[in-house]
């Protein structure tokens, strides 16, 4: 009677751990959701989406064929709601803007004083009787053309100092703009990433450039080659981006990694980011995959 009692408590203690167990397992977390990004790059007069990246090229899913599209050429990014098994650790991330066409505008002035410079000295040459700023032995200047020098000089030395204080001050600079973008990050993967590649997503508030008058949003995205990613190791991303002249005020910008198959992986900066079990990671993908499947059956049917 004994016996017949411990077997049966035994029973029940192997039952109540297989059920723990179970419970264990459903409660781990297997997986992540995310707001990732479509992306896709211009071929001829389309856009198409982006399947990989090298380090050389762009790939494109163009229907019936791969196309390679410049490594340089601007991309789109649409928000696009994902899952993965992978967590990237971004460990750092620095964001640096800058303006290339304020630097223009800057160097255009100084090449204004310079002109106004030199045709100041050509004209004080011929008034001094020289004909000419490269004389080796110019004349006296008539009486009559002194106070005309002075005052070619006079005018010159208000101009120079005009531009130098606008310089000095950014009075030629439009304010609060970017066309470049300084990105440098670190991070570490939870498992072995293959033949990554990132992309760098900006949104921003475009305006139409005769009025000036917001048009809405545009996100534009630049990919780069990464390579293969190993479990618990740190790599380093580092890049500058030319972008289209951007509102600082109005941006936003995002980090996304792929791999080889363009499956893209969760970071811990995602937007939206949030960890899934295991029952609910399965339902989610599940769901992911079955839009995924009417939204070709419906490309198909239109064509």
């Amino acid at each position: 009677m004994q016996v017949r009692l411990l077997v049966s408590v035994a029973l029940v203690f192997s039952g109540a751990w297989a059920l723990a167990q179970e419970a264990i397992v459903e409660d781990e977390i297997v997986g992540y959701s995310f707001h990732g990004a479509t992306v896709v790059a211009p071929t001829g007069r389309a856009l198409f989406p982006v399947i990989g990246v090298d380090k050389k090229k762009i790939y494109v899913d163009a229907g019936i064929e791969t196309k390679k599209v410049s490594l340089e050429s601007l991309c789109f990014a649409q928000t696009q709601f994902r899952v993965s098994p992978t967590l990237l650790e971004v460990l750092e991330m620095d964001v640096v803007t800058s303006s290339m066409a304020n630097l223009h505008r800057n160097s255009e002035m100084v090449a204004e004083m310079q002109r106004a410079q030199f045709q100041s000295e050509a004209e004080i040459a011929i008034l001094k009787g020289g004909g000419s700023i490269f004389d080796v032995h110019p004349r006296s200047p008539a009486r009559e053309n002194v106070q005309r020098i002075n005052e070619i000089q006079e005018i010159t030395s208000e101009l120079q100092t005009s531009i130098q204080e606008g310089l000095d001050s950014g009075t030629f600079e439009a304010g609060g703009l970017a066309d470049t973008v300084y990105v440098e990050a670190e991070i570490m993967p939870s498992a072995d990433v293959e033949g990554a590649y990132w992309v760098f997503a900006l949104t921003f508030e475009a305006k139409n450039l005769d009025t000036g008058k917001p048009i809405g949003l545009r996100r534009v995205a630049k990919a780069r080659y990464l390579g293969d990613l190993k479990e618990g190791k740190v790599f380093k991303l580092k890049k500058r981006f030319a972008t289209p002249e951007f509102s600082l005020a109005s941006s936003k910008y995002s980090l996304h990694v792929f791999s080889s198959s363009g499956e893209e992986v969760a970071l811990s900066n995602s937007h939206g980011l949030k960890p899934l079990r295991n029952s609910d990671f399965e339902r989610v993908r599940t769901a992911l995959e079955t839009l995924r499947q009417a939204s070709l059956e419906g490309i198909g049917a239109k064509e």
